[in-house]
């Protein structure tokens, strides 16, 4: 759920603290991750939860946990930059549905008169666009797909995805693994969610099916990791008609679907490194550039 503040905070991830500090930090408590943001800046973030307890029991354990386990790491240099803000997020878990949010985090200090700006970047490097990315695949697939993908190790060849309707758009399915399952043939009805297994593999997420392309296109072992660079954010109206259907959507792509009868039937759909596109693996070769 931090992970999801932070992309929606426009952050995109980099990796595990431990992964690129310089240092060893003794007895110092570690924040969970990093992230990095448009402008180049750095955030380290540390992620808590509870089911239960009272509010501001919660928003005091994150004041301490801000002051002991973030804020001593601001300033500091990791492989990827230097430290400029730290959060400490907490989800109070009201029920099974719903969560809120309570953050600390680092005061922003504003450039008085007429201060220099920080020079901009390109939105997100590739770099950090693949951490990003194999971090979304660990939530729609599992991790140890989003490490196969990341060696591209992934079998091209025999996986097969499930994409759906939602929201006027098309979205790849976070059902696992991301092989032939014994179930997907053809098409599977939203009705079906208590007669089979479909959907007792279904994450919850879902990743817009453009994106998904590109993305597979950096990681089928064929394509070149610059496809990440050609992503662009999805617009603003579609992120606000996911909230209106008890969803969200995130600027890069991923989704959380809020209820799976929303959705259109599922398809299955493989994928083609050398078209660099998704098809229809029960068509002919031949109508195959018309499956999608």
């Amino acid at each position: 759920m931090a992970y999801l503040q932070m992309v929606s905070d426009g952050y995109v991830w980099c990796d595990h603290f431990e992964n690129v500090s310089r240092r060893r930090h003794g007895k110092t408590r570690r924040p969970d991750f990093v992230f990095e943001r448009t402008d180049g800046s750095i955030a380290v973030v540390e992620a808590k939860g509870t089911h239960s307890g009272a509010r501001n029991r919660l928003n005091h354990y994150l004041h301490q946990t801000y002051h002991a386990q973030v804020s001593p790491h601001l300033g500091v240099e990791l492989t990827c930059g230097i430290v400029t803000r730290g959060y400490a997020i907490g989800a109070w878990c009201t029920s099974k549905k719903k969560a809120e949010f309570i953050i600390h985090h680092t005061a922003v200090q504003e450039p008085e008169g007429d201060a220099p700006k920080v020079d901009e970047r390109p939105t997100g490097s590739v770099e950090l666009r693949r951490g990003n990315y194999l971090a979304a695949a660990g939530l729609l697939f599992g991790g140890e797909f989003a490490k196969a993908l990341s060696t591209r190790t992934w079998d091209v060849d025999t996986a097969t995805f499930a994409v759906a309707e939602w929201i006027g758009r098309k979205w790849l399915l976070g059902l696992r693994p991301p092989t032939r399952p014994q179930w997907l043939g053809g098409w599977v009805y939203p009705d079906d969610r208590d007669e089979g297994p479909a959907w007792r593999e279904f994450s919850g997420y879902a990743l817009d099916l453009e994106v998904a392309s590109r993305v597979l296109r950096a990681f089928d072992g064929q394509g070149s990791q610059d496809a990440l660079g050609q992503i662009r954010p999805v617009p603003a109206s579609v992120i606000e008609k996911a909230r209106e259907n008890d969803g969200a959507v995130f600027p890069d792509g991923l989704a959380l679907i809020g209820n799976i009868y929303d959705i259109s039937p599922i398809r299955e759909l493989a994928w083609n490194p050398d078209a660099s596109e998704f098809f229809d693996p029960n068509l002919l070769p031949s109508q195959r550039h018309l499956s999608t």
